[in-house]
Parts: C-alpha cells; sequence; structure tokens
C-alpha cells in the first residue's frame, strides 16, 4: 500500500510538472498574442491559462490527499519524513513556478514596453513621412506654378523679341525707303542742276552769238554808207 501510495504521490507530481510547462508555455504565447493584438487568439490562451490554473490546484489538493492517506498507512515518523521531503520538493517547485511567472511576466512587461515604443516609434515615422510628402507636394506645386510663369514669360519675352524684330524690320525697310527716296531726290536736284546748267550755257552762247551777229550787222551798215558819199 505505501509503494502504491508513492507511486501516486509522484505520478501526481508528474502530472504537476508537465502542467507548469504548459503553464509556461501559455504564458509565453500570452506575450507573443498580445504583440499580434490578436483578440481571439488571446481570448482562447487566457482560457486555457485558467483551466490549467485549476488543474494545478485540484493537483494539489490530490497531493495533499494522497500524502495524508499515506501517512495513515505508515508510521508517524515516516509520514512526517515524507511529507516534510514532499513539502519541501513543493516548495522547491513553487518557487520554480514563481520564478518562472515572474521571470515571464517581467519578460511581458519588457516586451509590451518595447512594442509601445516601436509602435511611438512607427506613428512618429509615419508622421515624419506624410510631413514630407506634404513638403513635396507644396513644393511641387510651387514648382508647378513657377514653371508656368516663366513658359508664360517666356512667350511674352517671344512674342515682344518678335515684335521688336519685326519693328526694327519695318524701321530698316522704312530708312531704306527714306534713304532710297533721298538718293532719287538728290539724284534729280543733281540732273536738274545738270539741265539747268547746260540750259544756261547754251543761253549764254546763243545770246552771246546773237550779239555776235548784231555787232556784224551792224558793221556792215557803216561801211556801205561810207561808200555812196
Amino acid at each position: 500500500l505505501s509503494a502504491m501510495v508513492g507511486d501516486e504521490v509522484t505520478n501526481v507530481i508528474a502530472e504537476q510538472r508537465a502542467l507548469e510547462s504548459r503553464f509556461e508555455e501559455l504564458i509565453t504565447q500570452r506575450v507573443a498574442l498580445k504583440a499580434l493584438s490578436n483578440k481571439v487568439k488571446t481570448a482562447e490562451n487566457q482560457q486555457e491559462i485558467n483551466e490549467i490554473a485549476e488543474a494545478l490546484r485540484a493537483s494539489t489538493k490530490l497531493l495533499c490527499r494522497t500524502c495524508q492517506q499515506r501517512n495513515n498507512s505508515k508510521s508517524e515518523s515516516d509520514a512526517k519524513a515524507r511529507l516534510d521531503e514532499l513539502s519541501l520538493q513543493m516548495d522547491r517547485e513553487t518557487l520554480s513556478h514563481e520564478q518562472t511567472v515572474n521571470y515571464l511576466q517581467n519578460k511581458q512587461t519588457a516586451l509590451a514596453s518595447e512594442l509601445e515604443y516601436w509602435n511611438t516609434r512607427y506613428e512618429e515615422d509615419v508622421q515624419a513621412k506624410r510631413s514630407e510628402l506634404e513638403t513635396l507636394r507644396t513644393n511641387r506645386e510651387s514648382d508647378f506654378q513657377k514653371l508656368k510663369d516663366l513658359e508664360v514669360r517666356y512667350k511674352e519675352d517671344v512674342s515682344e523679341r518678335e515684335a521688336r524684330q519685326a519693328e526694327e524690320r519695318r524701321q530698316a525697310e522704312l530708312r531704306a525707303i527714306q534713304q532710297a527716296e533721298i538718293e532719287r531726290k538728290v539724284h534729280a536736284a543733281i540732273k536738274i542742276q545738270s539741265v539747268m546748267r547746260m540750259y544756261l550755257v547754251k543761253k549764254e552762247l546763243r545770246q552771246a552769238a546773237e550779239k555776235s551777229r548784231k555787232k556784224k550787222k551792224g558793221k556792215g551798215k557803216g561801211k556801205g554808207k561810207g561808200k555812196k558819199k
């Protein structure tokens, strides 16, 4: 009977260790699930944690009952020694379990802080990129408006230059016409002056010839009167 009770105690302790191992796995999974913000999986995980915790409590009660049964079957000294041994083992297991839970809770807190940090960093980066994008859009619109203004100014400059060139050509043509008119007038004046000089020369020549004929006639008449006397 004592051997059977000892085996039962051993089985209960082994079951408790398995439950504790599963409990630690579930705590680790809960940290990961909270980081992923998966509410459904988190709820399932929490439910299984509660079930494992309840199973651990039940296993502890069973272990206590088993120990009491063994105490009844053995002498008081042996039962006390075994109970002390089991109590020490349970204390060790409880301490190990508490240390594991504390470690996992600290790990969960650290991961939650790190997650919060990276979420904040993500929001800040997104906000910075949005501001940068808005600045780029504003600069693009400003540059586009400047380009349109430059195109308008360029067209105006081209129009002004073409108008100026057309005016310069018109002025050049007008000067050429005026110069040709001046040259024509000068040529006509020179021609008129040449004709006038020729006319005056001819007139002087005719007058001189007329005077010369008159002189010759006067001399001829004087000679005829002298002979008659």
